[in-house]
């Protein structure tokens, strides 16, 4: 039953990190809106102007990068943490990527 406890959190951890290194290869490798950004904005990116487009879409690419470094924390160190416990990787990576993924959660929501 203690092992489960321990291999719990790391199935979840690696499952949240799946889902960040998706919309990281989404966001990475995005030449247009994503569905929800053209619905808010009420046009398609090829509407606005080139330049613009093209802040747009270093954005787009930033917040991908964003997701991909979250990932791979989430994926990656929950396994190191299983074979050598340490309290930094333990708390401070999900409350690194969870800070990470709330900042987002509220710039999407405003």
């Amino acid at each position: 039953m203690e092992n489960a406890f321990k291999i719990l959190p790391m199935v979840l951890y690696v499952i949240v990190g799946i889902i960040s290194l998706v919309m990281a290869q989404k966001s990475l490798f995005s030449s247009g809106f994503i569905s929800f950004h053209e619905e808010a904005a009420g046009m398609s990116l090829e509407k606005l102007d080139p330049r613009v487009q093209n802040v747009i879409l270093a954005l787009m690419k930033t917040t991908g990068l964003g997701f991909l470094v979250v990932s791979l924390l989430l994926v990656v160190f929950p396994v190191i943490n299983y074979f050598k416990s340490d309290s930094i990787i333990q708390f401070g990576i999900p409350i690194v990527c969870g800070i990470y993924c709330f900042g987002l959660f509220l710039a999407n929501y405003q």
